[in-house]
């Protein structure tokens, strides 16, 4: 019998471990970059989160929003000389402080480009990257090259929407200024996400109601204490025709690979739907129909 020679056998290994480890970082075996879209509190960072804890080392959640907090607080500091003690507390200043857009808008774009960046280096490595994305974001949105991408919509009726950021603001406290900022960003990315459709549509996701914008989005005047919160909720209602409709079927303005309803899927069987899309191991067989728009 031939005798094995240790130190070719140890070298072989290395040359085959140092191949695989080419191919996973530069070949075809990279992760995919997931975009969750969808307004604020329709389910994206709970799904995200979802997706971690069921399969853990398969997926990663990357965030811009903490570097601009960074970059808002260290220009703060440098205008005022004091240190925003929470989330809250850097919001108050930064409004206080009338920050010209301009500024702003720099940061988030300088926000952009580095998160952009950190996302590249996971994919490399071959990790399914989790990306929360505003309608901004996808304005200026350009993949890594060479890698796959799948979108993801999470939608919840407006209803849902402002039962769950009630929830967030009893968690939260916010005071009333921040708070109608927060859900005129919500109208905002809503009606640029959605748009209205025909009576006879079949292809609809949801229907909007005249009276939920009232019931749950309408402030009287005395209330009013950030202007363009009214008018956004007037856009919204001319935006979905309901000015003269009590009622109007939507669906989304952009093609998505995935939509999810976030207000009739558990949190797990979304994270289910995701991962059976990507052929993660150890997924569940369900029987929820994902659709495509």
């Amino acid at each position: 019998m031939k005798k094995i020679n240790l130190r070719r056998l140890q070298y072989c290994s290395l040359l085959l471990f140092v191949f695989f480890h080419f191919c996973t970082v530069f070949g075809d075996s990279g992760g995919t970059f997931i975009l969750l879209n969808g307004t604020s509190c329709a389910g994206k960072s709970t799904l995200a989160a979802k997706l971690v804890e069921e399969f853990p080392g398969d997926f990663v959640i990357v965030k811009k929003t903490s570097y601009v907090k960074e970059k808002k607080v260290q220009l703060i500091q440098n205008i005022t000389g004091k240190t925003p003690y929470d989330y809250h507390d850097m919001n108050v200043w930064w409004h206080s402080l009338s920050i010209s857009r301009e500024l702003e808008q720099m940061i988030e774009k300088e926000a952009f480009q580095v998160t952009m960046e950190k996302i590249k280096r996971k994919l490399k490595y071959g990790k399914n990257v989790i990306f929360d994305v505003t309608v901004k974001d996808l304005e200026s949105f350009d993949p890594p090259d060479e890698c796959n991408v799948l979108t993801v919509l999470v939608y919840a009726p407006l209803s849902v929407i402002a039962e769950r950021e009630q929830q967030r603001a009893i968690k939260l406290p916010r005071d009333t200024l921040t708070r109608q900022r927060s859900k005129k960003a919500i109208l905002g990315a809503f009606s640029a996400l959605y748009s209205p459709v025909k009576d006879d549509a079949e292809d609809f996701i949801g229907i909007v109601h005249r009276k939920d914008i009232f019931d749950r989005y309408d402030v009287p005047e005395k209330e009013l204490v950030y202007l363009p919160f009214k008018k956004a909720v007037w856009n919204t209602l001319k935006k979905f025709n309901l000015l003269s409709k009590e009622q109007v079927k939507i669906a989304p303005t952009q093609k998505h690979d995935l939509f999810i309803d976030s207000s009739k899927l558990t949190p797990e069987e979304s994270a289910n739907l995701v991962a059976q899309r990507l052929k993660v191991p150890f997924a569940k067989p369900t029987d929820t129909v994902s659709r495509v728009f």
